[in-house]
């Protein structure tokens, strides 16, 4: 394992190298550039990354700093699904209000609320994804989601979330059902 770590010319490859002090060393440059020696590789350099593993606390009552993490980040994610279906009914309600005032009944795309709420923020966006992020991501993909009515990308988002980020199946695992 340490060897993959190490780079390909201290593996071996290529020709053999002379013994550090001859002639045909230092014409090949493998010479320390102060003359004290030869050149050396510092040793490689690993670095171990822990992830905590599921605590005493995994799947009891009580949580520990690992659970108040997990519970911190499904609430502010679920309060997010609840704000976009929010803004999806919100939505809806806007084109009930001008279907109400005479006109025809059609979907608000997303891009033409965004464009009458803040435009400079949308043609900044627009500007910072072509410019910095990558080019088609603007034209083919965001531009789409412009243009679909926003009750469905606000209502997609919010369920979406709500599902991914429900309530903790552990809650009514085993010990309620099979006990």
């Amino acid at each position: 394992m340490q060897r993959l770590r190490q780079a390909p010319f201290a593996l071996g490859f290529g020709a053999p190298s002379p013994s550090p002090g001859t002639q045909a060393a230092r014409r090949q440059g493998r010479t320390d550039p102060t003359g004290t020696g030869p050149w050396r590789l510092p040793a490689p350099v690993v670095t171990v990354i822990s992830v905590p593993g599921p605590g005493p606390s995994h799947g009891s009552g009580t949580h520990g700093k690992q659970g108040t993490t997990n519970s911190f980040v499904r609430r502010v994610g679920r309060l997010l699904g609840w704000l976009l279906v929010l803004a999806a009914l919100a939505s809806l309600a806007y084109d009930l209000v001008r279907v109400a005032q005479g006109g025809a009944f059609w979907l608000s795309p997303l891009g033409q609320i965004w464009f009458s709420i803040d435009p400079g923020s949308l043609n900044l966006s627009q500007a910072v994804i072509e410019r910095y992020v990558w080019p088609p991501l603007w034209d083919p993909a965001i531009l789409w989601i412009l243009q679909l009515p926003a009750v469905f990308v606000f209502l997609l988002a919010g369920l979406l979330l709500l599902l991914l980020l429900g309530r903790s199946r552990r809650r009514f695992g085993r010990r309620r059902w099979f006990r």
